[in-house]
Formats: structure tokens, sequence, C-alpha cells
């Protein structure tokens, strides 16, 4: 994809927001879209699920990142048509207009496009998505693929050092009150900053085809969970695991057992390796700090 002015589809979402401050950081050339009327200069209105957007020649960029997306599992099963737009139809659209004039596009996937059964899910197995947002993203992938000098970025979880589920949990066992994580909800976290390394990796060397990057192996949320209480020495007994519920909670098929997908590309070509869970967990705990112990005393 080569260096150059970078646009970032999606610039108001979490992993967005981290790779524009990163690439500003970085002094790297970079338009953040937003969907928001008068944002402010510099900020491209585009909409995928209206399919509007200025016309990329405009624009004076030579590679597109798009983050943007429905990726809550439930609302994608409440209105399958609308977030169709947002994660697929509008995506194609922008990067076929895009291939026309030879600029490369790098789409943001999920584990979700498996169906869960199989650790370590490699690049090349076949897709076989399992909820709604999952089968979005694999004709999304598709669709894209099929353009010349374009790539995609399955990811597993993705956490932030002010991780809203982390800061929540904090804030109801700094109050003694229980909290109910699910024993069959799984996660492989990496951290937001890895994903933003990967990608601008990926965009300056101009890689193509699929790309992964999740941790080495799955906890569950109840793992998770206990694994902050001991960290903030509050009472175990305050973690009270559930389990049977996932599914109906996050609206989207059946748990997945795994979501860990092969990261070994990532590593080899962009040397970026995802710590283990608890590792991650501690880490985002330590940058966090006051934002996810203590939020919410008192409240």
């Amino acid at each position: 994809m080569g260096t150059g002015r970078v646009l970032v589809v999606g610039g108001d979402g979490m992993v967005g927001g981290h790779l524009v401050r990163r690439l500003a950081a970085r002094s790297v050339p970079q338009l953040s879209s937003t969907r928001r009327a008068g944002a402010g200069p510099g900020r491209p209105l585009i909409d995928l699920g209206a399919g509007e957007w200025p016309p990329l020649r405009t624009l004076d960029v030579t590679a597109i990142v798009i983050c943007a997306a429905v990726a809550r599992l439930a609302d994608c099963a409440h209105d399958p048509a609308g977030s169709a737009r947002v994660n697929v139809e509008g995506p194609a659209r922008l990067a076929a207009e895009a291939a026309g004039l030879g600029i490369p596009t790098l789409y943001l996937s999920t584990d979700k496009v498996f169906d869960g059964t199989v650790p370590h899910r490699a690049a090349t197995d076949a897709r076989c998505p399992q909820s709604a947002y999952g089968t979005q993203k694999a004709a999304a992938e598709a669709a894209i693929l099929a353009l010349p000098h374009t790539a995609v970025l399955r990811l597993s979880k993705v956490v932030r050092p002010d991780e809203p589920l982390l800061a929540g949990w904090a804030a109801s066992l700094r109050r003694g009150d229980p909290v109910t994580p699910f024993t069959d909800l799984h996660l492989a976290p990496v951290p937001v900053d890895l994903v933003c390394a990967a990608i601008e990796g990926i965009v300056e060397r101009g890689g193509t085809g699929i790309w992964q990057i999740s941790g080495p192996r799955d906890i569950t949320y109840a793992d998770a969970a206990l694994h902050l209480a001991r960290r903030m020495g509050a009472d175990e007994g305050l973690v009270r695991p559930v389990g049977g519920q996932a599914a109906a909670a996050i609206g989207g098929g059946p748990p997945s057992p795994h979501t860990t997908l092969d990261s070994t590309r990532v590593a080899a070509e962009l040397g970026i390796t995802v710590p283990g869970p608890f590792q991650v967990l501690d880490e985002m705990i330590r940058q966090g700090g006051h934002a996810v112990l203590d939020r919410g005393l008192g409240g």
C-alpha cells in the first residue's frame, strides 16, 4: 500500500480513533472520516450505510483503512439489512471506487467469520460464520479481496486501557456489588495499540491478502473478572459466574469456544506478537490506572 496520506474510515470509533492518533503522533499524513456533520475541517463525511462520500479523487489519499462497522452481534441480528449496508455494501463500493483509482484498501474484519469450533484458525481456512455479523464480514471480505491491491486484517477481541467492561466490573466490585460474567463466552484479547501497529505496518509495506491478529489463547469472561478482582484485592466471592446465557445476551448465535487466529504472518512480517490474555489484562489495568480501577467509586 505504500506511504502517503491515509484515509481512516470510521475515525470516531475505538480502533479508528486510536489509529488516527497514532498516525498523527508519527507525523503520517491522514484524513479521519466522520458521519457527524460540522465535525470540522479535514473530516470528510463518509456514511457507509447511506453509500455517501466525496469522490475519492478529491481527497488526495494514497491508502484507505476501513474501520467503521456495526460490530455488535445483537445489532446485526436485529437489523440485518441496515447493518449489511454498513458492513458489506458500503465498504465493497468504497473499495471498488478506490481500486478504480489505484488506491489500496485495508478492511478490518473479525474472528467471527469462523464458527469458533477450532483454535488458531488459519487465514486459508474456509469461512464458516454462525452469526449475522460474521456472515456480513465474510461477504465483505470476499468482495474486497476480489479487487486489486486490497487487504483484510482479522481481529479477535480488541481491548483498550479504559476498557468499559473492566471499568464497569471494577466499579461494581469497589461498591461491593456482585458481577455476573459468562463462563460460556470467550475472548483472546489484543491491545488496540498492537492492532494499530499492525495496520500501520500493513499500509507501509503495501501488504495484500489476509492478515490476522489475536491473543495466543482464549479465556472466559469469568476468568477475566476473577483476575481483575484479584488484582484489585476485591472479594472474589462477588464474582458470580453464570453459564448458558451468553447466546441470549449477545444475540448473535451460539458463543464461540475459540476466538484465536493464526497470527504468524503478523509476527513474521511485522514483528508483532500478542502477549497472553492475563498479561494483556494486566497491561490494560496498568495503563488505565484510575480509569479502570477507580471509575464509579461512590456512584
